[in-house]
């Protein structure tokens, strides 16, 4: 495997995109063949699970509601639902296999065997739960007292809590990354965040927003042309058979997995600000370097 690519060093923000994907070119086989072993099949399932739900209600809105005795919508609800579920449960492991896959790449070696590899991952998963759900929780909070306080005081004070979400997040967004790195905890790693965007906060807006914009671009460009498709042959097919429903199914599935890499690379560019801060602020490999050669001249 290739080790050339330094992870512990200060970049700009240009610097964290492009290295992102020096980063995919480098360990591109390893992440393959991790995201294969522990993300591929809940991600196929939820996939084709939500498209195929997705694909029969187009099927049934196309020949019309009132048409048909029974639309069974209720249980085309549920199957859309048990799809998201196992497209969560997909994000969810994928985050974990890049953290992973980057709290290696971060001590110089990536495991190659699947056990090796996956040492500590499930159990910092688990941790790693209680921390998303208090996040969530405050963000959720911020936005229900946001909406109260506009329909209730006034609606000019959205212009105060928008801002003040789009602060806290990015203030905590490094904390998984950061917990899967120091393995400190969940509180610790919020605070870790925390205390690591301090004087950086624009240059982590500004990762942030870059990878947002550039990855959704990316996205909607390879997704559009498949739902222009199927737009086009659901005119032309209509109900006569139940082949719209199969290009409705293939389509969504493709585009659910390119969300899914495109995520991957986000967090990828995240994992590589966070160690840029890392060094910026603590200089950790500057300091390996001036010990090494104080070492040498001893």
């Amino acid at each position: 495997m290739d080790h050339n690519f330094n992870v512990r060093q200060a970049r700009s923000v240009g610097d964290v995109l492009g290295d992102t994907f020096t980063y995919i070119r480098v360990y591109y086989k390893s992440l393959a063949k991790m995201i294969a072993v522990y993300v591929l099949a809940p991600l196929m399932v939820g996939s084709i699970v939500i498209s195929s739900s997705m694909g029969e209600l187009m099927t049934e809105f196309t020949a019309g509601l009132q048409d048909q005795p029974d639309p069974n919508l209720f249980s085309t609800g549920l199957e859309f639902f048990a799809g998201f579920f196992f497209l969560m449960i997909s994000y969810f492991l994928l985050m974990g296999v890049v953290y992973q896959h980057i709290y290696y790449a971060g001590k110089g070696e990536v495991p190659e065997s699947i056990s090796d590899f996956s040492d500590g991952m499930f159990s910092k998963l688990l941790r790693l739960i209680p921390a998303l759900l208090i996040v969530a929780a405050l963000f959720f909070f911020v936005v229900l007292l946001g909406g109260f306080a506009a329909i209730e005081i006034s609606g000019f004070l959205v212009l105060f809590f928008i801002p003040l979400g789009v602060y806290l997040m990015i203030k905590l967004v490094l904390f998984p990354i950061a917990f899967f790195v120091e393995d400190a905890g969940g509180f610790n790693s919020l605070v870790r965040s925390w205390e690591l965007t301090n004087g950086y906060f624009w240059s982590t807006f500004g990762v942030y927003l870059l990878i947002t914009i550039v990855f959704g671009i990316l996205s909607q460009l390879l997704s559009t042309p498949l739902f222009v498709v199927t737009a086009i042959a659901g005119a032309g097919l209509g109900t006569e058979s139940g082949i719209m429903e199969i290009i409705v199914v293939f389509t969504y599935t493709l585009s659910f997995v390119f969300q899914v890499l495109f995520f991957a690379a986000q967090s990828i560019a995240l994992g590589l600000h966070y160690f840029n801060l890392e060094e910026r602020k603590e200089g950790q490999t500057l300091g390996e370097q001036v010990a090494g050669l104080e070492n040498e001249t001893a």
